[in-house]
């Protein structure tokens, strides 16, 4: 049996997140959030989250797939403020079930416990924009990534391509995990592709290599450090200061944008965090009621409320007739960023 590893993360400030596990988990999540040392990981924190990895898992909440992994869960609430996540994955590879079960079930999981100290954790980009964030919404392939690598390599502070903490006091906190870019990113964040280290293009060649000889069944993301972007500048935080909804539209010719109201925002943001927890509540019957899910939508409501109260928001139509590199570009253009 392989050794196991505990390491202790803090993505969210004030959430103790503790992963248990193989070298692998230890690895990436590490690679992921960056770890802290565990003398100094209560300091401040108010909610703590628990993720272990099991080899198997018989009372499991949810089982779920993707492809050519698998994964067993339970989920555990004991206190307000403290969750455990169990989890059993199978399947090779086993970087792509790590990335997969971060995004379909920690963060999801991160995602619950931030409105009780005052946080929300948004599937939402952000870029610093003369000193405020510009929050970048939207849903899967809107662009939120391509826009965020084009503004790296013009050297604007980026402060998430995918997650960003948005703050009752108005603020908008970098989420420290890595960005995802795929084998089109050379088309749509030209810039930044040509900037990278050798080793990560390659990594995206050997991508495109498999995402053809799968005929599409297989095409995952690299994970890279904003750092590896070419032009990149830190930023850990930013007041908010514009909102920017993005829309896909296939057959539109030209990017499109109109001002909106905060219950546009809300209903939009509302969306996207539903999406995020999907695959956490809704394979399981029951695990939604027991979470009190209601609750914690209702939080983060009125978290948003107070920080987009104020600001104002567009909604971008993001053009596709033309291709996704022609899309991005005339989107970039339309909210005035490289």
């Amino acid at each position: 049996m392989a050794p196991r590893r505990s390491l202790v993360l803090r993505p969210v400030l004030g959430i103790h997140l503790e992963v248990d596990g193989d070298h692998w988990a230890a690895r990436h999540f590490a690679a992921e959030y960056g770890g802290i040392p565990a003398s100094t990981a209560a300091e401040g924190d108010v909610a703590q989250l628990q993720v272990r990895f099991v080899s198997t898992l018989d009372d499991a909440d949810l089982r779920d797939r993707h492809k050519t992994v698998s994964w067993s869960a339970r989920i555990d609430w004991p206190e307000l403020q403290r969750m455990v996540l169990t989890i059993a994955l199978r399947g090779r590879p086993r970087w792509f079930g790590l990335s997969l079960v971060q995004g379909y079930l920690v963060e999801p999981a991160l995602s619950l416990l931030a409105p009780g100290i005052g946080r929300v954790l948004l599937p939402a980009g952000a870029v610093v924009v003369d000193g405020s964030a510009l929050v970048l919404v939207g849903g899967s392939g809107a662009g939120k990534s391509s826009l965020a690598l084009r503004a790296l390599a013009a050297g604007l502070p980026v402060l998430g391509d995918d997650q960003v903490v948005v703050a009752a006091d108005g603020t908008c906190t970098r989420f420290p995990r890595r960005l995802r870019i795929y084998d089109d990113s050379a088309r749509t964040a030209p810039a930044a592709i040509a900037g990278l280290p050798a080793s990560y293009r390659r990594g995206l060649q050997v991508r495109r290599l498999l995402r053809r000889l799968s005929f599409g069944f297989v095409a995952p993301s690299l994970a890279i450090p904003p750092a590896a972007v070419a032009g990149s500048v830190p930023a850990s935080r930013a007041p908010l200061g514009r909102i920017v909804l993005l829309k896909r539209a296939p057959a539109a010719e030209t990017a499109a944008s109109r001002p909106v109201e905060l219950a546009t925002v809300l209903e939009r943001c509302g969306e996207v965090l539903a999406d995020q927890r999907r695959r956490l509540v809704a394979r399981s019957a029951g695990l939604a009621a027991r979470l009190d899910l209601d609750a914690v939508v209702l939080r983060e409501r009125e978290i948003l409320t107070g920080a987009f109260r104020d600001i104002p928001a567009t909604e971008v139509t993001s053009p596709g007739a033309h291709g996704a590199a022609a899309g991005v570009a005339a989107v970039a253009k339309e909210i005035g960023l490289p």
